[in-house]
């Protein structure tokens, strides 16, 4: 009796609308504050039915793809390549009342959302949308660009880094880190958002699961540079990172072709090792200050975003880390 071919996840993402362009008033506030370059990460398409090959193949208990040829994953080095964001810094964590959270939001962006925009202790990704479109309106004084970066970097949040499960609303909790944007650039938003995105993986692995959410974009991304086998014809090449350009950003423009679900099983079940790109970023030349981090990488460490908690696990994987001294004892 042939299994039966289950339906391919449903992809939660959030609104991306108005921020296909980086507006050149606040990049000096995106830099401070650590998000420019995965301000200038592509936009694309998902295909459902590529993450949804991908998490028949995750182990939660090891937070590992398997593979053929073995185990891969990604790891704190591919979010940082891949993004830009700081992966070595303070936690994402805090507690904050709801109350407390809404009456931060006309103090830190300068307008006052009606009660129909929030949702519990989110709001709605609309009003941003909506209040926040015209960067214009806000370049009269270097307080109301502070305010149009936090709201710049919210719909950031709430659009592709941690994107909830409905893709219309962003909580505000994250709020509070973004009043100094100098101090926002030395939190581990980078780890905070593979977090999440372990957790999403995790909790899809469920037989009842139909949905995902979360950073599904840099997995895309992720899965295009290490697997040959069903990565685009015309590949980007690679440029030269630093944390405001990139790996993320040569995909920019970049169309999704869609496959269906059984193409991309075929071609995980038959891939081989030499269909693995196992070290993608090891002719980049990183700056002095990445350089001195990137040990870390390999570093074996819980990664939190609030009230979730998720084990890195390099030691599983370091055929993706280059600079290994491999001895027979």
């Amino acid at each position: 009796m042939e299994e039966p071919d289950y339906k391919s996840l449903h992809v939660r993402s959030g609104r991306l609308a108005g921020l296909d362009v980086i507006l050149e008033p606040i990049v000096p506030y995106l830099r401070r504050a650590g998000f420019l370059g995965a301000a200038r990460m592509g936009r694309m398409e998902i295909d459902s039915a590529l993450v949804t090959a991908l998490v028949e193949r995750w182990r939660p208990e090891t937070h590992t793809f398997h593979m053929q040829p073995g185990e891969v994953t990604m790891t704190l080095e591919d979010v940082a390549m891949i993004t830009g964001l700081l992966t070595d810094g303070e936690l994402v964590t805090g507690m904050s009342e709801t109350r407390e959270l809404k009456a931060l939001v006309p103090q830190l962006l300068g307008r006052t959302p009606s009660p129909a925009n929030f949702k519990g202790g989110s709001l709605k990704m609309s009003w941003l949308d909506a209040d926040f479109a015209n960067v214009e309106e806000w370049m009269d004084d270097e307080e109301n660009l502070l305010r149009f970066t936090r709201a710049y970097i919210l719909r950031l949040i709430g659009g592709f880094l941690l994107a909830d499960h409905s893709g219309t609303k962003v909580h505000l909790r994250y709020l509070p880190f973004l009043s100094d944007l100098q101090a926002c650039g030395r939190f581990s938003w980078g780890s905070a958002v593979l977090a999440c995105l372990y957790r999403e993986l995790c909790i899809a692995t469920s037989p009842d699961r139909i949905e995902i959410s979360g950073a599904l974009v840099m997995l895309q991304m992720w899965a295009w540079a290490r697997f040959l086998s069903i990565a685009p014809d015309t590949i980007p090449p690679l440029l030269e990172f630093d944390d405001s350009t990139p790996v993320g950003i040569r995909w920019t423009g970049h169309k999704t072709i869609f496959h269906d679900l059984s193409w991309y099983r075929e071609r995980f079940d038959r891939m081989t090792e030499k269909q693995i790109i196992w070290t993608p970023y090891e002719n980049i030349d990183l700056p002095d200050h990445i350089q001195e981090i990137s040990d870390r990488w390999r570093a074996i460490t819980p990664m939190i975003c609030f009230q979730i908690m998720e084990y890195h696990q390099p030691d599983r994987v370091m055929r993706q880390f280059v600079q290994i001294i491999w001895c027979a004892c």
